[in-house]
């Protein structure tokens, strides 16, 4: 049940995932484990994983890009590349580089939201995990530091509040928040976008439309979470739309990939292809486009796309 904001999932002992078991495009899977997972298949492909590390610049010449400043406790480094993957969901990289951006208008901002576990003690004084308390932050700019830190103090003291009245329920009068909830961070929903070869529109999605350089498809409705209240949740008319790989090039710049919920789309269309598994397959068709673009020598944007999709198909994805 749901209770002004307040989440309690009693009939799960994880305190997650039970819940979105009849929604499509939704992937249900251990997350510890799956981040365990890709952690030995970066290192079986012998990928150089930096952690703890922030993106701090972008290296330019010629209208391409050519690498990475980055930031961590050994100070300021630059890290060159023959093609760059923007994956930071907030298209940190492009904006940096000039690459164009879009925003949505303020009024139109979804909402940043934060949960938390909660949990009471069994008979033996060990914490069960009973569900989770959380809340929404309105009209909050995700690229924003101040209005991130507001977030986060406006939020964990509402968990408290909420926790409060969950405290009140009969065999919750101990719960106690245990720690975050899915995730270690804020749950920013959209910032920016890329400007790209071509911007993927509401129409699209509703419409399920088709695309000849299809790299990725998408089952999600357009979920809306708007600061404001004006909240919906938008049914598509056929069972999937495409993601064209020219909506992860940007315009004008050359080198550069964006992958996840900042590839280049609507404020609308955002709202479906923000989902975990579509940034999987976007992700994948990044990685596999920005391989090929730099063994061949070729700028991303004119890569033959079906090249890439063969690639994809041949491990296991695309379209």
């Amino acid at each position: 049940p749901q209770l002004n904001g307040l989440w309690v999932w009693a009939d799960d002992a994880m305190g997650y995932g039970k819940r979105w078991h009849k929604h499509k495009g939704h992937i249900i899977y251990d997350i510890e484990r799956g981040k365990l997972v890709l952690q030995q298949m970066l290192e079986d492909a012998g990928v150089d994983l930096l952690l703890d590390t922030q993106i701090a610049g972008a290296v330019v010449d010629a209208n391409t890009v050519k690498g990475v400043i980055v930031e961590n406790k050994s100070g300021r480094d630059a890290w060159l590349a023959r093609v760059v993957v923007d994956a930071t969901g907030d298209a940190d990289v492009a904006a940096f580089a000039g690459a164009p951006t879009a925003k949505p208008p303020r009024e139109d901002y979804y909402q940043i939201s934060r949960a938390f576990r909660v949990a009471v003690n069994d008979e033996a004084g060990r914490p069960v995990i009973v569900g989770g308390v959380g809340g929404d932050f309105d009209f909050g700019d995700g690229t924003d530091p101040w209005q991130l830190t507001r977030a986060e103090i406006e939020l964990r003291r509402t968990a408290e509040e909420r926790l409060a009245e969950l405290r009140r329920k009969p065999g919750f009068e101990s719960a106690y928040i245990i720690g975050p909830g899915e995730s270690q961070q804020l749950g920013v929903r959209e910032t920016r976008q890329i400007v790209g070869e071509y911007v993927l529109t509401e129409e699209d999605i509703v419409e399920g439309r088709k695309f000849e350089d299809a790299i990725a498809k998408s089952a999600n409705p357009i979920d809306m979470h708007k600061s404001g209240g004006d909240n919906e949740n938008r049914s598509v008319k056929t069972d999937s739309h495409d993601i064209p790989y020219r909506s992860l090039v940007p315009l004008e710049l050359n080198g550069l990939l964006a992958a996840g919920r900042c590839i280049s789309c609507t404020h609308v269309a955002e709202a479906a292809i923000r989902k975990v598994p579509v940034c999987m397959a976007t992700g994948h068709a990044a990685g596999v486009a920005a391989a090929m673009s730099a063994r061949d020598s070729v700028p991303p944007r004119a890569l033959n796309a079906d090249a890439v999709r063969n690639a994809l198909r041949a491990q296991g994805g695309g379209v």
